[in-house]
This record gives C-alpha cells, structure tokens and sequence, in this order.
C-alpha cells in the first residue's frame, strides 16, 4: 500500500466520518484520535454518513464527468481548461489538480475512510448489532463501487485481455501502515475484490434494514453487479439481476420523466440509489451545466438520434432568468443537473443517480441480445421507448437486421437514456468499439482506434514520485 494515500486520508478521515456529528464539540473532535471515536456506538451513524459525503464528493463531477469528456456525446466549451486535455486525450502524469490527480485522491480517500470503518465498527456489534451490520453492509458495498470507478478510470476494460491480466488498480482493504507501499492487481482480481464485497454486503443486510433511496442497499448491490457482470461479458448472471430488478422498480411516468432530475423529489418509482445533495455545499454538476453557462453541450450526434416528441430532448431546453434576470429560452443544454424549482438558492440541490430502473432495462436488453433472445431484447426497448414517445409500446416501431443489428439500437438507446450520467466512454470500450465525434467538435482529435492507451488516464505523479512500486499506465510522457 502507499505513504501519500495514508497520509492524504489521514488528514481527511476524522472529519468525514464525523459529518452531521452534532453531538460533540469541535474542541473535543479535535482531541480524539480514531479509535477513541470509535469507541462508542454513536460513531456509528456518523461514520457511514462521512463515507457518503465522500462518495459524493467522488460522483459530483469527476466519476460522472470523466466518461462523457472522454466520450463523443458532448461539446466541452474551450473556457473549461481544467478538462481540456482529457476532452483532447493529452492528459499526463503531473497532473495533480486535474481529474488525473482528483479521481485518484478522491476515490482512495473514500476507500480509506471505508477501511477504518470496516476495521473499527464490528467491535462494536455487541452495542447494536443490527445497526452494525446495516452499516457494515452499506460500507462493503460503497467500497466496491470505489473500487469499479477507479478500474474504469485507471484500467482497461475487462476484455482488454482475454484473461484480464493487464492492470487494474491497488486493492486497498485493510488500514496500511506507513512502511506498505501499494502495487496494482489484475483486474481479474480487482473484479474479483469488487465482487467480494457485493456479497459482503448482502451477507450483512438484516432483515430490519429499510430500502432508502439515498443509502447502499441490497437492490443497490444487484444493480452494482449487474453493470459489472455487463463489463464481464457475464450475460447471463447480469441478465438475471437485471430482469430482477425491473420487476420491483418502475420506469419514471413519461409526465414525470423531466422531474425526475429538476426537482427535489426525483422519482420514487425508478431511483434504486442516488446521493443526497442538500447536505453538500457547492454542486459542482449543477455549475458546470447551469443553462445560463454551461461547460458542456449535447453533440449533433447525440441530438440526431432523437424522434420526434421523445420527453428526453426536453431536459435539453429551459426557459428561465439570464444573469440580467430576464426570461428567456436556453437551448442546447442539459438540464439533469440543475433543480427547476422555484425555491430559495439555499435549499436548491441535486441528487446524482447511482443506479435507476432504466439502466437495468438497458442492461437486460443488452444481455438478452447477446445471448440471442431477440424478442425479450425488444421488449426492453418498447418499454423505454413507449415512455419516451408517449405511446403504447405495440405503437413502437423498431427496425433492425439480426442480432447486431438490434444491438446497435439498444445502444443508441443508451446513449438516448443514459446520456450524461457517467456511462459513455465505458459503453465504447467494453464493445472494443472505435470513438468517433461527429465534425461540431471543437477537438483534432475526433477518432480514437481501440485499442489505445489514451482509453485510461495515467496514475498521477502524487501517487508515483511517493510509491515506487506502483505500476504506471502507458502516456505520451510517462517514458512508458
């Protein structure tokens, strides 16, 4: 394990695990060294509601944002410097302020966090053990989605090698100590790991735990191994998590689909897991597509795949205030982070998606395709597409030749459905697929031939000048 992650968090971790910790004085947090905070049952709530504000802090922005950037589905404006070089595929090393540096330190922050929690809290369990192991669970269970976001960041895709024994990234899961240096597992076994602790998770759920939106829970668990079964190419198993899913969440109604993203109460029927934001201070999602002044608008090859009357071209319009305070129509945009309400700015967030019941019907019809069960594949497909135009789903018409055929439309629906939201980049390397943007890109570089070490970001310099036994990725400047 590594010096410069132990001593990043150590800084960090006190003061995330004690968010909404009202019941001691900043004096005494002062005082106390971890295992003194730990020795008290109260520490528990506290400790796990620190670890989402991390994982929030992970997601509002660069987990999201580095797969569309990286993407061909949106037009990064030329003022957003601190993305310019991922947008261009030039991101290096030295980066550390960059979504190089950032998602690294950010996403071991977590994950060291989750440790201490993992290591302290069972002693614990005598006190109460259900809220123990409800709290265990949630931990396992944000760690591997820690753990999946940076093998998607700093990794190959799974296939990448027929075996996936190319790297992946450093499995930290016990607290290190200052002499331990981190090196990179496959991603055989850092899948392996994220698995492990999927399980983990549902082996400690009890039975008393109740499905909260904005907390890890078992239905979290299935829609995280559903994705990372669809990366596997691990059709069947994902298929069925899938399909049991779609069973017990609800696609948002087509009157509510908007709501779903500009309004507080988001949609109860399809939400499986998302973050709270009202608690957060800053939004940086919510900046970067404010309508007004957005970094990032749709691409043409986005917008050309829309028919029309679809709900969803509708999160790409807005009529409100310009920053003279008059009305007027805003087009162009995305509109999934931004709260519409007409309230006071202080209560106005945004609660970025994890998982939703749409993804699941993608991932059902992927899977389905791919293992030649056209017409279960459809149905999939009618349902999100009945939604979209406002029709009955024998009203949808779906035209395509064969298998791959209905493969590229059930892509095209995802890019339709789940445009934005952290899945792009990751779409077109698991299909061992070429990046092509269309000409409105303001980039030279708008073709990238997989496969090409430009598909990951290369371990940032805080992480390699401290840690001399890290593995780096190859990059234009890392003598690789």
């Amino acid at each position: 394990m590594k010096k410069i992650i132990r001593n990043i968090v150590l800084a960090f971790c006190l003061p995330s695990f004690l968010t909404g910790c009202h019941f001691l004085e900043v004096e005494q947090l002062g005082k106390s060294d971890i295992q003194t905070y730990f020795s008290d049952i109260e520490s528990v709530e506290p400790s796990i509601l620190g670890a989402y504000n991390l994982l929030f802090g992970l997601y509002d922005h660069y987990a999201v944002m580095y797969p569309e950037v990286a993407g061909d589905l949106l037009y990064l404006s030329a003022t957003n410097t601190e993305w310019w070089k991922t947008y261009e595929f030039t991101a290096t090393y030295e980066e550390e302020s960059s979504p190089v540096g950032l998602i690294w330190k950010r996403g071991y922050n977590l994950i060291m966090d989750l440790d201490y929690l993992l290591y302290f809290v069972p002693k614990l369990r005598d006190q109460d053990p259900e809220l123990v192991d409800n709290t265990l669970a949630q931990a396992y269970l944000v760690r591997a989605l820690a753990f999946f976001q940076l093998c998607n960041v700093y990794g190959q895709t799974y296939t990448f090698t027929p075996d996936a024994s190319h790297w992946g990234v450093g499995l930290m899961t016990s607290i290190p100590s200052i002499t331990d240096h981190m090196v990179r597992s496959t991603t055989k076994a850092t899948y392996e790991q994220i698995l492990s602790d999927i399980q983990a998770a549902r082996s400690l759920f009890t039975d008393s735990f109740k499905f909260d939106r904005y907390k890890a829970s078992p239905a979290a668990c299935d829609a995280l191994e559903a994705r990372v079964r669809l990366y596997m190419g691990d059709y069947e198993k994902a298929l069925e998590l899938a399909s049991g899913l779609v069973g017990r969440f609800s696609l948002a109604p087509r009157d509510k689909y908007v709501a779903m993203f500009c309004t507080r109460a988001g949609s109860p029927e399809e939400d499986i897991f998302r973050l709270n934001g009202y608690y957060q201070s800053g939004g940086s999602l919510g900046k970067w597509f404010r309508y007004d002044n957005p970094s990032a608008r749709p691409s043409q090859k986005l917008k050309a795949l829309y028919k029309p009357g679809d709900v969803r071209t509708d999160l790409f319009s807005y009529y409100g205030k310009d920053g003279n305070g008059q009305m007027k129509q805003f087009s162009d945009i995305c509109m999934k982070y931004y709260c519409t309400e007409d309230i006071a700015d202080v209560e106005r967030h945004y609660d970025p998606i994890v998982f939703r019941a749409s993804e699941m019907y993608l991932i059902a019809a992927e899977c389905a395709c791919a293992l030649g069960r056209l017409p279960e594949a459809e149905g999939y497909v009618r349902k999100l597409e009945a939604r979209a135009l406002g029709v009955a789903e024998s009203a949808v018409a779906l035209s395509y030749s064969g298998k791959d055929g209905l493969m590229e439309l059930i892509e095209q629906e995802r890019m339709k459905e789940l445009c934005f939201e952290g899945h792009r980049l990751y779409d077109i390397t698991r299909r061992h697929q070429d990046l092509k943007r269309d000409a409105g890109f303001n980039t030279q570089v708008l073709t990238v031939r997989y496969p090409d070490y430009r598909f990951v970001l290369p371990i940032p310099i805080i992480e390699t000048e401290t840690n001399p036994d890290i593995q780096q990725n190859p990059s234009s400047n890392a003598g690789l």
